[in-house]
């Protein structure tokens, strides 16, 4: 044993030690008392340290406690985690040790041990802190998390990169169960845990005036009618990059498609309106690939139904999100596979990093 476990072995055989020492003293003593009015209470004392015994051998079976220590947010207070991990951003880690300690440890003070409890982010304790953990505690485990908890808890120090990947922001101090370490290296929850979707690419487009002449074969694109930037003030948190000398680390709101449903549908309407037209004159969507939530957003955005948005769809299953290249390779199987018939109205669209849109009106 060590660390916690040690001590708390120590200090129980310590004091178990003790009682036995005076309890087998005592014993002892009672054989030698003759008087008839000393006997009585020696025996009696005897009981009370055969009592005392039981009682601090191990915790109150079913204490009570305060309502107070179940105060929501009491344990977050006292941790000052900073940042804070939260739903859809990071979430912390128990790591093997601190595990370990918990499971052979309960205070004899009931209030001391939900409070210890609650600090160390105990079972579902972190709840009441709403503080996202890795592990809580559920009755189902679905087959691959069995595949994954050893390469966790098998070895004191768990693979960091699975840690970034699973996106624990916290974990023990070593040796301190209730002290807790920020681990900057960790991937955004949003990104985390799930199936890959971002890819590497590169794409461009060559854009012409009205002189320009061809006589090649390459497949002409559409006109550009119109076109338009829209910022979004105090959202420049939404999306982006940290680039540190340990690479880029991609910044990604889980907010992101509430903000696409907000702004979308109306920007790309006062667009329009702007050009002489309205929505239901669109015929052809041109969407940046940023991911099945986001298109989903966009999707309801524009009241898009029926396959219209099905060229941003398989690009996205064919080559993932190739970020800012992404548009561009959907235009390019708009213009090869699905191109619309001359004279239709199209929008080529995209969402990134300021948090901005950027909108183009399209003749084919």
């Amino acid at each position: 044993m060590r660390g916690t476990d040690a001590q708390l072995a120590a200090t129980s055989a310590i004091s178990r030690a003790g009682f036995l020492i005076v309890i087998l003293g005592s014993l002892a003593l009672l054989r030698h008392i003759k008087r008839p009015g000393l006997e009585k209470p020696a025996r009696l004392g005897l009981l009370l340290l055969l009592f005392l015994d039981v009682m601090t051998a191990g915790p109150r079976p079913n204490p009570s406690v305060p309502r107070w220590v179940y105060e929501p947010n009491l344990a977050g207070k006292e941790l000052h985690l900073d940042p804070t991990p939260r739903p859809g951003t990071a979430r912390a880690m128990l790591n093997a040790e601190a595990e370990s300690n918990l499971s052979v440890t309960q205070m004899t003070n009931g209030i001391n041990d939900v409070i210890y409890r609650r600090l160390a982010l105990r079972g579902n304790l972190n709840i009441l802190d709403d503080i996202p953990k890795l592990v809580g505690m559920y009755p189902l485990y679905f087959r691959e998390l069995g595949e994954v908890l050893p390469a966790l808890y098998a070895a004191p120090q768990p693979p960091t990169a699975l840690m970034d990947f699973l996106s624990v922001s916290y974990t023990n101090v070593a040796g301190k169960v209730t002290e807790w370490g920020f681990r900057p290296t960790h991937l955004p929850w949003v990104s985390a845990g799930q199936k890959p979707v971002f890819a590497d690419g590169a794409a461009a487009v060559i854009v012409t005036g009205p002189e320009f002449e061809s006589s090649g074969s390459e497949v002409a694109g559409p006109e550009i009618l119109a076109t338009r930037s829209v910022f979004y003030p105090s959202t420049e948190e939404m999306m982006g990059w940290n680039i540190s000398e340990k690479g880029f680390r991609i910044i990604l709101s889980t907010e992101v498609p509430t903000l696409i449903r907000q702004n979308l549908g109306r920007d790309v309407d006062a667009f329009l309106a702007d050009n002489g037209h309205q929505r239901s004159d669109l015929k052809s969507f041109v969407l940046h690939t940023g991911g099945p939530k986001v298109l989903d957003a966009s999707a309801d955005a524009l009241g898009l139904r029926n396959g219209q948005l099905d060229a941003s769809w398989d690009c996205l299953r064919k080559v993932g999100n190739l970020s800012s290249a992404s548009v561009l390779v959907v235009l390019e199987d708009v213009m090869k596979n699905r191109r619309p018939e001359p004279g239709t109205l199209g929008l080529l669209a995209a969402m990134g990093p300021g948090f901005c849109s950027e909108l183009v009106l399209l003749q084919w």
